[in-house]
């Protein structure tokens, strides 16, 4: 997996994306053996799902290599 920040007009999957808080970026997960955008979003859906993750690793009881 790879991770490219890309400007609005970079976006593959348009269709896929619905960004209704007008970000500038988008965040692509990229399969780094076919270069294939796997998943697209936006700023805000991003670091939403980051947060939904990380309380997930919290609630099993995951601790991190830093704490």
């Amino acid at each position: 997996m790879d991770i490219r920040i890309v400007g609005r007009e970079e976006i593959r999957k348009p269709h896929t994306l619905p960004c209704p808080h007008g970000c500038e970026h988008v965040i692509q997960i990229v399969n780094v053996h076919t270069d294939e955008v796997e998943c697209e979003l936006c700023e805000m859906e991003a670091e939403h799902r980051v947060g939904l993750l990380l309380e997930a690793i919290e609630e099993c009881g995951i601790r991190r290599p830093d704490t």
